[in-house]
């Protein structure tokens, strides 16, 4: 991917509770290097289940999800996610 210049700060996402969830470690770390870049605070987690929990008890204000997770997919998650 080569070296990222540092953002401007009118791109920063600084205080910004993003919850990801990716089940490719490749993309889990690209996800996670971009938003240490752009300041977010971040969490980025391989399983629906995992994310559930974690969305209930950190309340993020924005859901990256994959569509395309193993056992329960990003659509099951947001149907859990929306009762």
């Amino acid at each position: 991917f080569g070296h990222f210049n540092s953002p401007s700060s009118e791109l920063s996402l600084k205080g910004v509770k993003i919850l990801a969830v990716e089940d490719n470690p490749e993309c889990c770390g690209i996800l996670s290097m971009l938003f240490q870049l752009y300041e977010a605070d971040a969490q980025v987690v391989t399983q629906s289940s995992e994310a559930f929990e974690l969305f209930l008890q950190w309340q993020p204000q924005v859901l990256v999800i994959d569509i395309s997770l193993p056992i329960t997919d990003g659509f099951g998650l947001l149907r859990h996610i929306r009762c």
